[in-house]
């Protein structure tokens, strides 16, 4: 078998990954409506899209005492068999690429009962951490919702004990989330959306197009190159593959950062890895909703955005990498 993506993610301090290509996005944790007689391990249904997604709580489905939710919080949706179904988790962390020859499967094999398919695919050792690879398909085969649509009522009974111990101005928030989730199906469809990852960059977000990202990375024994401009910080050993290492504050006209990550790009045949502070989310973007850049602002750095955007209450500069490396003077010379 290939070699897959997976996204990580923790939960309750366990690191379980899912495959990239069955993550279809990423938002934080919104209030949700509960299903009437479905399941016990899924709590709720989600408006996304003009799609009724049902909502599971990992912890009731392997078994464990629910918690309390947290505005931090965040919905993975999956997808299988053109079906949608989202999992509750508390953070979410890196894209990594994982040899299947270092996934161990033996566990999986034997918790297969009843003709049905582990909800584990394997564990893996990723920087000295285990994680669990979670089985996309087994976590739809064990959800059976009801046959007739449920008429959503606010949270009522049991469910309530999620979202309990949460403040007014908190469930204004996750009102809002939700409200956000369900306005979208008004005037845009999926189709057509653009997927951007949100990268927060000293104090400033910024947005990168997924399709030329590769993955994410922490930031580990970078080897300076000598006679390089200051934002060639040096290279990386991802994996056995170098990797230079660049720093775009002084392009994008922001302050320097604590550069604990990093994202591998490819624009055309350039693999570069860029400093952030923090991975926020993963979101849609509606063409036809990307403002231009005041003139005013981003002074520095609008030669290089295509526009601006929302998240949250966030303004977010969707940056042209494309442009910004091939046209921004971002090349290694060692002759300087």
């Amino acid at each position: 078998m290939e070699n897959q993506f997976y996204l990580l993610f923790s939960l309750h301090g366990l690191l379980y990954g899912v495959e990239t290509l069955r993550v279809r996005e990423i938002v934080l944790l919104p209030e949700f409506m509960p299903m009437v007689s479905a399941p016990t391990d899924i709590v709720g249904m989600i408006d996304l899209r003009a799609s009724i997604v049902p909502i599971m709580d990992l912890d009731l489905h392997f078994g464990h005492q629910p918690s309390a939710y947290q505005l931090s919080d965040r919905i993975i949706f999956l997808e299988h068999q053109d079906k949608l179904m989202g999992i509750i988790v508390n953070q979410v962390h890196d894209v990594k690429l994982i040899d299947f020859a270092c996934i161990d499967t033996e566990l999986a094999h034997k918790a297969i009962t009843n003709q049905q398919a582990s909800p584990t695919a394997g564990i893996a050792r990723i920087d000295g951490d285990l994680v669990t690879l979670l089985n996309v398909e087994s976590l739809f085969q064990s959800v059976v919702l009801p046959t007739v649509a449920q008429e959503a009522t606010p949270c009522t009974g049991s469910q309530t004990t999620f979202f309990s111990h949460t403040s007014l101005e908190e469930q204004a928030i996750l009102r809002d989330r939700a409200h956000n989730l369900r306005q979208q199906t008004e005037t845009e469809a999926l189709t057509g959306l653009l997927s951007f990852a949100v990268l927060k960059i000293g104090d400033e977000y910024f947005g990168v197009e997924t399709a030329v990202m590769r993955e994410f990375a922490d930031i580990s024994n970078v080897t300076p190159i000598p006679c390089c401009p200051d934002y060639i910080l040096g290279n990386m050993n991802l994996r056995g593959e170098i990797v230079t290492l660049l720093s775009l504050h002084h392009k994008l006209n922001v302050s320097p950062s604590g550069k604990r990550k990093a994202v591998v790009i490819k624009v055309d045949d350039i693999t570069a890895g860029i400093t952030v502070d923090d991975v926020l989310d993963v979101t849609y973007v509606n063409p036809s909703s990307i403002k231009s850049v005041p003139t005013a602002a981003y002074a520095k750095s609008r030669d290089y955005a295509r526009g601006t955007a929302t998240f949250g209450n966030q303004t977010m500069t969707l940056l042209d990498l494309p442009r910004l490396f091939t046209q921004g003077e971002l090349v290694v010379n060692e002759h300087v």
